[in-house]
């Protein structure tokens, strides 16, 4: 997010440090206590039964300045009377050493009017609705005045709020009202209640700037104007330490568009509950880090900028949080970005393709509606199959850069158009499963039986059983996988595939790094068992079989890597042309056990039921289905029970090694079936 969206200016200036801390909570007023300090002509009356604000006389510029001892508001409410003075701005600022507790309606009558409250000791909102305002303005700074020279002989008198100290704080009962702008301004804010602008208009806003700033209103700006809000807030970067926006489970914020600047060196932001930007964008920046687990949808783009760690999370025991865009997203931070089960969705808006620089022109599916740059690296993890990590671009792209890894962990990431990813680092596509020590060995306990009556007590029963435990998912049925309509590009240091899968189904796969591992991971459990006295009873079952390790192509698949490519259990398929070029390549199959249970049949009549173990090589496959299977290399090439198929022709190295044959059948156990039987 660039600087213009918020309006900055960076003032640089020392300041001491600042701890984030909720001094006060909102309390529930009996009556409204609003006592003018008698420096400005404002006056208090109750009529027919509502406190009414006779506000003072405007200046020339139609400011109106009232000040305050106190400025509190019960659920009884206030009216501010504009209808004589028909100023643009009212301001009014509390000069007094107690905060403003806000728990009723304001409203202005009269001519619609900018309204400000200020209060350097703080403001606690609980139960606020403003009615006949334009741009509202709650502030805990300090108010002066500036005049600003337009022109020979012209001037205009523009207030300044100068705050370096205060929160604000939205409790349980919230803040509402029909505002063409809603803005938070204060060292602090904490949001515990629903913040909602049901304004209407392209201004319609809600904007919260934490730490010190200081903002200027345009005194000439008419609250009709529909295109700029009458408050140029210019944030300081002063240093800071701690949240300064913090927003509960209870707290969220529906508007039409939505704005949160931290500028202060070191400080963050902390979201929860909703955020929703009904017909605009939602823009964050942030010098600290920015955690949330807040779901928020916008009608047009998401940015979130920061100069530290940006996190996103879903809570285990709520609902699945949703970053969601109508016009593309952006992260952008030097330091890490992670996503913990969060639905991540973006389309692009090809409406605006026409008023941006993209040349003669450009395919809108290989444009990036979801775009992360993080200097540290990121990872997407899911956390369970109701919290999965899912990155989807609804049309567009995704694009994510950084000079660290990316890893995804279980997630998905889906685009109707292109995925481009590139990393100076590792990209690794990881299955998570258990792991323990003796995983996938087959082993074998041998007892024996009794003596059996029917064989005049010579002989025992001999009972074997036989199992392997290759572990499973550690969330079931979910493995990590990229899908592209079109292009599937990745440009790595390295690329790790171990249990997930690429997918392309509507064009080429381009895989460049120094190492390329593609790995199916072997997941199930084998059980067989034998009891034999005259004849045996043999059966079993067997789940295990691979996952993952998917490199597939609706198109061409290009493979280049500039040390070594090694291929477990895995398989690239192009049904098109499959290009590998590296100077060492493996191709291994993995060897899965697998029982085959024989009915009785006729040989078996007075016998058992029979059964046999065997182990079949999978994976560890190269295939072109209908074009050329290429392989490029002037080194090592070796196959261990690998297998390479070229459905038009095939170009190999001369320098293939075969390892092994590939294995089709082989028994393990059970040396023969039935009474008659020899095996199979």
């Amino acid at each position: 997010m660039s600087a213009k969206y918020l309006h900055l200016k960076p003032i640089f200036r020392v300041a001491s440090k600042f701890f984030f801390c909720s001094c006060f909570s909102a309390t529930t007023l009996s009556a409204n206590t609003v006592v003018p300090d008698g420096s400005t002509e404002t006056s208090v009356r109750q009529h027919n039964g509502i406190t009414e604000i006779q506000i003072a006389p405007a200046n020339d510029d139609r400011t109106s300045y009232n000040r305050y001892t106190r400025f509190d508001v019960s659920r009884d409410g206030v009216a501010l009377n504009n209808r004589d003075v028909a100023a643009r701005t009212i301001v009014n600022e509390v000069t007094g050493g107690k905060l403003s507790t806000i728990a009723g309606q304001i409203e202005v009558l009269g001519t619609r009017a900018h309204l400000v409250i200020a209060n350097t000791n703080g403001i606690s909102v609980d139960g606020v609705s403003f009615i006949n305002t334009a741009d509202t303005i709650l502030t805990t700074g300090v108010v002066s005045s500036v005049e600003r020279q337009l022109g020979p002989g012209l001037s205009q008198l523009n207030t300044l709020l100068d705050t370096n100290a205060g929160t604000i704080v939205i409790g349980e009962g919230g803040l509402s009202g029909a505002m063409s702008s809603l803005d938070l301004i204060a060292q602090s804010i904490e949001i515990n209640g629903v913040i909602h602008n049901i304004g209407v208009g392209r201004r319609n806003q809600v904007r919260l700037f934490a730490g010190e700033s200081l903002t200027e209103l345009d005194s000439s700006l008419s609250p009709s104007n529909p295109t700029r809000s009458v408050a140029l807030v210019q944030q300081k970067k002063e240093s800071h330490e701690g949240i300064l926006i913090r927003m509960s489970d209870q707290g969220s914020i529906d508007s039409g568009s939505i704005l949160i600047g931290v500028n202060a060196k070191g400080a963050g932001v902390k979201l929860a509950g909703n955020l929703i930007a009904r017909s605009g964008n939602f823009l964050l920046s942030a010098d600290g880090a920015i955690r949330s687990t807040a779901s928020i949808r916008s009608a047009g783009r998401i940015a979130l900028k920061s100069s530290d760690d940006i996190h996103f999370e879903s809570n285990l025991d709520s609902e699945q949080a949703e970053v969601s865009a109508g016009n593309g997203i952006s992260i952008e931070t030097p330091g890490k970005f992670s996503s913990e089960g969060v639905l991540i969705s973006a389309s692009i808006d090809e409406r605006t393709l026409p008023a941006l620089d993209f040349g003669p022109y450009v395919d809108p599916a290989t444009l990036p509606s979801i775009d992360i740059q993080a200097g540290e690296g990121m990872e997407f993890t899911s956390l369970d199959g109701d919290h999965l990590s899912i990155l989807f671009a609804a049309n567009g792209a995704i694009k994510l850069q950084s000079p660290g890894d990316i890893v995804n962990r279980n997630g998905r990431m889906i685009s109707n158009g292109a995925i481009n990813i590139q990393t100076s680092g590792k990209f690794q596509n990881l299955l998570s499963y258990t792991e323990f020590d003796g995983r996938g060995e087959i082993q074998h306990t041998e007892s024996q039986g009794s003596r059996r009556w029917y064989t005049l007590f010579l002989k025992r029963e001999k009972r074997r059983e036989t199992w392997a435990d290759f572990g499973k998912m550690l969330i079931e049925g979910e493995l990590p996988t990229l899908v592209a309509d079109g292009n599937l590009s990745i440009n790595a240091g390295h690329i790790d595939n171990i249990g997930g899968d690429f997918i392309s189904n509507g064009g080429d796969i381009n895989l460049v790094a120094n190492t390329i591992h593609n790995e199916a991971i072997a997941l199930g459990e084998l059980r067989f068992n034998s009891r034999c006295v005259i004849s045996c009873d043999q059966h079993g079952s067997s789940s295990v079989q691979l996952y993952g390790g998917g490199i597939k192509a609706a198109n061409d698949s290009h493979l280049n890597a500039r040390e070594s490519f090694y291929n477990l259990g895995g398989t690239v398929f192009s049904v098109a042309n499959t290009q590998i070029t590296t100077p060492s390549l493996r191709n291994e199959a993995i060897t899965i056990p697998n029982v085959f249970q024989r009915p009785k049949g006729l040989a078996g009549f007075f016998s058992h039921r029979t059964g046999r173990v065997f182990r079949q090589d999978q994976g560890g496959a190269l295939i072109a289905n209908m074009g050329r299977l290429v392989i490029n290399s002037d080194a090592d090439v070796s196959l261990v029970g690998g297998l390479l198929q070229g459905g038009d022709d095939e170009e190999m190295p001369e320098n293939i090694t075969i390892v092994r044959e590939r294995l089709t059948q082989s028994p393990v156990t059970g040396e023969s079936i039935g009474i008659f039987g020899k095996g199979l």
